[in-house]
């Protein structure tokens, strides 16, 4: 399989820039507290169930008609700080553009290249590539977060 070279989406002689190492931070902030899912989920499974009994002789039992909390209600503004991360790519745009002009003054250059979109590619690359990559990976913990609500949910529960 061939790697792909990801040189071609950044400026040339630049390596990555502020806004992408903190937009990087911003991103693994947004993904761990994410995982107050948890917290949530287990405050709404407590409350499904009557806890009779203290220390070692605690009883718990399912209460009568008890319906879970909805998943949308648990899992509600759980990637509020990934949009953020967003700004910070949108800013590493504005960044590279701003580099070519006044930086390195090349963009002039770039564009009289024979390739018209190089100056594009390389600054609209790597921004969008991350903010897909950072889409999969809140659609991937949506989708474990799911499986977990079904797992951890006793089934006549479900409020589905």
């Amino acid at each position: 399989m061939t790697k792909i070279d990801m040189r071609r989406y950044r400026p040339v002689g630049r390596e990555d820039s502020y806004y992408i190492q903190i937009g990087w931070v911003v991103l693994l902030t947004a993904l761990v507290m994410s995982m107050e899912f948890f917290i949530r989920l287990f405050d709404a499974l407590d409350a499904l169930y009557d806890t009779r009994g203290f220390g070692t002789q605690v009883v718990r039992t399912l209460k009568a008609g008890a319906v879970m909390v909805p998943f949308s209600a648990v899992v509600k503004d759980r990637f509020m700080l990934v949009p953020f991360f967003w700004v910070f790519m949108g800013l590493e745009v504005w960044d590279c553009y701003d580099y070519h002009k006044k930086a390195t003054k090349s963009i002039y250059l770039m564009r009289r290249l024979p390739d018209k979109w190089e100056l594009h590619r390389r600054c609209w690359g790597r921004p969008l590539i991350y903010c897909i990559l950072s889409l999969l990976a809140v659609a991937g913990m949506t989708v474990l977060y799911f499986l977990a609500y079904l797992v951890f949910t006793p089934w006549e529960c479900l409020p589905y």
